[in-house]
């Protein structure tokens, strides 16, 4: 790189959003995104640079290497206080003084504090489905939004709708299936089973404001060990109560992994819900929209190819990921390769395992059923419930 400015952002929209404002001010910018707990290498880069950290740090140690080493570094993080300010705005005050905040900044800003509104919420969906990542096409797209090009903006606002209506209609049924009462850390907690979530998914579920923590999360097989994210009211600091558990982040929402859950899971008290996939069809037919592909394909990529391992399960070679969605769908933008099954599972709030096996080649119903068991519940997938881990081992599922 060129001698001037390097700005080391991550992954989220905040971040980039306010990377890309940095360079809008400071042409003469580089951005690299990376990611907490990447190394920092710095071996190509100009003794004569000036360096800007955008919602991360690195070890004490590493930053006095980095004081010494180039010409300046700055750092822009959220603090883990309750009134922390969005990356975006910081970096806005900064290097824009004066001017005024453009409408999808203003709102990227808000969603990273949770201050939501309809604006917020269809930016953060309809970016979802734009290339944000540091390249040609997207500095374009960053400068559009920066100078607050309004057809940008109508275009970003109206896919964000139209996602945020596919998601309210797939939340409202699968909330009601798999979301469970709990306690984490004494506090009232209200749990789901699923990945590529956050506490909007909750909103949903009967008296939701009377729970303290919101906690998404799914098994990692590849890990062995649970992914969770946890999102908590004003009073209730998020990073740290994950701290308690070898996590961090920030004060409404913060992650960690684990080996075993640190909460009860549901009891069973009565027969298992029978799984009618009449109640996706709206769902399933909008997930056949151009836009809503797009959101699938990133949404599954991340948060369910992550989760995914193969097994050989009776003879076929199975992939297998824990999520709750029961439609075909979410194997089209997953690593299938090779397969012949697809075993999609979660546990529900009634206390049972829900497995859904599917045809992802040419195995007939009728040999899906007499060789895994179970009911059909469309052509070409059954689906079985386990009342505890231990029979879940049969297809290829371990903790």
């Amino acid at each position: 790189m060129s001698n001037g400015t390097l700005v080391m952002c991550t992954v989220t929209q905040d971040s980039l959003c306010a990377a890309h404002i940095i360079k809008w001010a400071l042409p003469d910018t580089t951005i690299h995104q990376t990611y907490w707990g990447k190394e920092f290498d710095v071996q190509y880069v100009p003794r004569d640079t000036n360096i800007i950290l955008v919602g991360l740090t690195y070890p004490e140690k590493t930053m006095h290497k980095l004081a010494q080493d180039f010409n300046s570094i700055t750092s822009i993080v959220r603090s883990t206080t309750e009134n922390s300010e969005a990356l975006s705005s910081m970096a806005w005050e900064k290097y824009m003084p004066g001017v005024k905040i453009p409408p999808l900044v203003r709102n990227i800003a808000n969603y990273a504090v949770w201050e939501l509104d309809d604006e917020a919420i269809r930016t953060f969906y309809g970016l979802g489905v734009t290339n944000l990542y540091p390249g040609s096409k997207s500095i374009e797209t960053w400068n559009a939004i920066i100078s607050g090009n309004e057809n940008v903006a109508d275009t970003i606002q109206r896919k964000g709708e139209v996602i945020a209506n596919y998601i309210e209609m797939r939340d409202n049924v699968l909330c009601a299936e798999i979301a469970y009462e709990t306690t984490l850390c004494g506090h009232k907690t209200l749990v789901a089973n699923m990945r590529g979530i956050n506490s909007l998914f909750f909103e949903v579920y009967p008296q939701h404001n009377e729970f303290d923590i919101y906690v998404c999360y799914a098994y990692a097989a590849v890990s062995r060990k649970y992914v969770v994210s946890i999102y908590t009211k004003t009073g209730i600091n998020a990073h740290d109560i994950a701290v308690q558990f070898g996590g961090g982040g920030g004060v409404g929402a913060a992650g960690f992994r684990c080996v075993e859950l640190p909460w009860a899971i549901p009891e069973i008290t009565a027969p298992a819900k029978p799984l009618d996939m009449g109640k996706y069809a709206k769902v399933i037919e909008l997930s056949d929209v151009n836009t809503i592909r797009l959101f699938t394909a990133k949404n599954d990529k991340i948060s369910l190819n992550s989760l995914m391992t193969q097994q050989q399960v009776f003879g076929f070679t199975c992939k297998i990921v824990n999520t709750p969605i029961p439609w075909r769908s979410i194997w089209w933008h997953c690593d299938t390769s090779c397969a012949d099954v697809g075993i999609s599972y979660a546990l529900c709030a009634d206390g049972y395992y829900r497995v859904v096996i599917r045809n992802l080649s040419t195995i007939e119903l009728s040999e899906l059923l007499s060789t895994f068991g179970g009911e059909a519940v469309d052509d070409e997938a059954i689906v079985v419930f386990c009342k505890t881990a231990k029979e879940l081992e049969v297809f290829g599922i371990y903790f």
